[in-house]
């Protein structure tokens, strides 16, 4: 059967510190996770160059991909 959702999640996998901070900050304010990431969606969209040059300065570094190499201490993965 054909998934009948109008939106496709997406994931994400932010920091749980920062996301805390972030919800708080959202909430303390009335406002609300998907709409803050919805609208920054949209400036990204409309505005791209003054979208980035805000976040510029907040732009996390770029997380490893894969797995980690192994180290003489791991054990091999069971087969």
């Amino acid at each position: 059967m054909p998934d009948r959702r109008v939106h496709r999640h997406q994931k994400f996998r932010p920091d749980e510190a920062e996301y805390a901070a972030a919800m708080q900050e959202l909430r303390d304010r009335d406002r609300l996770m998907n709409d803050f990431l919805r609208a920054s969606l949209r400036w990204v969209a409309d505005d791209p160059e003054a979208a980035l040059a805000a976040l510029a300065p907040l732009w996390p570094t770029p997380r490893p991909r894969g797995r980690r190499p192994m180290s003489a201490t791991d054990e091999p993965p069971p087969r």
